[in-house]
């Protein structure tokens, strides 16, 4: 289920929070959202990109299973999962690897 999850919800907002910075410096990414415009030729960016940092993404959610097992339940657990996969991970990814303040 975090991946399924995951998938969905890093296409439509986490990848765009982490990779979509328009400013240098900003706190999160303003484009890509939906994955309208990744493949434009001005972009730099594939869709090999964007599964790449997915795998990523949804590994992150994962660490975190291990430690939630048998302590929360299922919804709350999938609840988590998109919230990570679609803004906490995304948001540090963008403060570091997308160009934001501490690149």
């Amino acid at each position: 289920m975090d991946a399924c999850i995951g998938a969905m919800v890093w296409w439509i907002c986490g990848f765009a929070f982490a990779f979509g910075m328009q400013n240098e410096g900003s706190f999160m990414g303003t484009k890509y959202f939906l994955g309208i415009g990744i493949l434009d030729k001005d972009s730099g960016v594939s869709y090999g990109y964007w599964f790449f940092q997915f795998t990523f993404a949804c590994t992150a959610a994962t660490i975190v299973s291990g430690s939630l097992a048998e302590r929360v339940s299922i919804p709350a657990y999938l609840i988590f999962s998109a919230f990570m996969t679609g803004f906490i991970y995304p948001v540090v990814v963008a403060w570091t690897w997308g160009g934001g303040f501490l690149a």
